[in-house]
This record gives structure tokens, C-alpha cells and sequence, in this order.
């Protein structure tokens, strides 16, 4: 497998955090909906179609919470996998360098920072990391 490959088998654990925190997004903004119906409905006159409307918001967030209940455990596997493949590695340096961007999802700059690296020679660590990581 090249390095292309595993940078993207690694980045996967990133993929499902950022789909997590959208469908976290969602279902808040269905939330703060589902309140101002809810106000809506005790300061108004009370209308047929808003029970309707309330019922199928509960359901909207239900389905959204069971997604994001499972998109965790998807990601929670996921980082189980990948902690393990870094934890066969030889080298101590290149294991914490995959495990920061990978696991910690930290940013070069940060790295760079953590490992008391330069720039260049954190790239050149990553390389021969990605070469002796077996995903």
C-alpha cells in the first residue's frame, strides 16, 4: 500500500469526527426548532397541525441522535484500529508523530511544536512513518 493510501485509511478517523460534529450541528438546530414550536404553541391559540409538526420534529431528532450514537461507534473503532497499528510501530518518534496527526488530530504547526521539530524535518519523519505503518 503506498503512503497515498494510508494517509487516507488514517484520515478516516478525522472524516467521521467532522461528520459526528455536523450531525451534532443538526439535531441542536432541530432542537432550538422544536422549543420555539413549542413556545409558539403555548402563547398562541392552539392549531391541529401543530402536534403534527412536534411529533415529527421528536422523530427527526430520535433518527438523528441513533445516527450520531452510531457514527460514534463507528469513529471509537475506527481510532481502536489505527491506535493499534501505531502501537506495532518500531520507532517511538514516528508512532507519537502519527498518533498526534492522526489520533490528537493536531495541526503541523502544533507537531512541529510537540515534537521539537522543524517544519521540513517533520514532513521527512512523517514519510518514512507512513512507510513503516501497517494499516
Amino acid at each position: 500500500m503506498c503512503n497515498k493510501e494510508k494517509k487516507k485509511k488514517l484520515h478516516e478517523y478525522k472524516n467521521i469526527c467532522k461528520r459526528i460534529i455536523c450531525l451534532q450541528e443538526q439535531l441542536e438546530s432541530i432542537r432550538s426548532s422544536a422549543e420555539s414550536a413549542k413556545i409558539q404553541k403555548i402563547s398562541d391559540m392552539p392549531k391541529g397541525s401543530m402536534n403534527s409538526d412536534l411529533s415529527d420534529l421528536m422523530v427527526d431528532i430520535e433518527q438523528l441522535e441513533e445516527r450520531i450514537d452510531d457514527e460514534i461507534v463507528k469513529a471509537l473503532k475506527k481510532k481502536v484500529h489505527i491506535e493499534s497499528c501505531i502501537l506495532e510501530m518500531e520507532n517511538a518518534d514516528e508512532a507519537r508523530l502519527l498518533r498526534l496527526r492522526y489520533i490528537d488530530l493536531k495541526k503541523w504547526e502544533d507537531i512541529c511544536v510537540d515534537l521539537h521539530y522543524e517544519w521540513r524535518q517533520t514532513h521527512y519523519m512523517h514519510a518514512r512513518a507512513l512507510k513503516h505503518i501497517s494499516v
